[in-house]
């Protein structure tokens, strides 16, 4: 089955089939269907093996909440912002 080349959600890197000599030819490699934050999202192999590990492992869960606090602080902080709220 051939299938349009298509683009990673996350790296935006252009998925698509290669000849012997690295020319493009017709086809796409197979991706992942993903569930981000409620948006359905088709994710290259290498991205989505990496979102799998990341997903399960508590540590990195945190780090990344603790990431998004800071960037909710640091919005504040811009011009024409509540940041006294």
């Amino acid at each position: 089955m051939l299938t349009e080349p298509w683009k990673c959600y996350h790296c935006c890197e252009l998925m698509y089939n290669k000849d012997q000599d690295g020319y493009p030819i017709e086809g796409s490699p197979i991706g992942c269907d993903v569930t981000i934050d409620g948006t359905s999202a088709r994710l290259c192999i290498t991205c989505a093996q990496i979102y799998e590990l990341l997903l399960s492992n508590n540590y990195m869960r945190t780090q990344h909440r603790v990431w998004l606090e800071e960037q909710e602080k640091k919005y504040k902080l811009k011009i024409g912002n509540k940041y006294l709220d």
